[in-house]
């Protein structure tokens, strides 16, 4: 969630970016690298997205703690070992990026892969290790 100019709370995971929602968008990457994938969150704010396009939602465990709760509620519902977190307000991560992470998650132990631009780490396009 965030705050429109006139104070009105934004949904930006419902935002349009080029015809698309910023949700949509998201999970279309993801799934252009990931077998399973799945919307982490409030299953209340993504049920008619849920059901209308047949995605599961993974409810957090500690609600309102923000994204740190949420990757340890999709590491904590995961098989994989190797997770991908994407936040929805990235629209342009690619396919290549997403999948030099995962290559470089395949050849260490680290715990997390992730990339760091300028001087800021992106832990929410990152891979973690179940």
């Amino acid at each position: 969630m965030g705050t429109g100019i006139d104070g009105a709370k934004i949904d930006k995971a419902f935002l349009d970016f080029r015809g698309q929602t910023l949700l949509h968008r998201a999970l279309e990457t993801a799934r252009a690298v990931c077998a399973t994938v799945a919307i982490v969150g409030d299953p209340a704010r993504f049920a008619s997205y849920a059901a209308l396009k047949n995605e599961a939602v993974v409810p957090d465990i500690f609600p309102g703690c923000g994204p740190l709760a949420g990757i340890h509620a999709a590491l904590m519902q995961s098989s994989a070992q190797l997770n991908l977190m994407l936040a929805v307000d990235m629209p342009f991560v690619s396919k290549a990026l997403l999948d030099f992470l995962f290559t470089t998650a395949e050849r260490t132990d680290a715990s997390v892969t992730v990339q760091k631009i300028g001087q800021g780490w992106q832990p929410l396009c990152a891979i973690y290790r179940r």
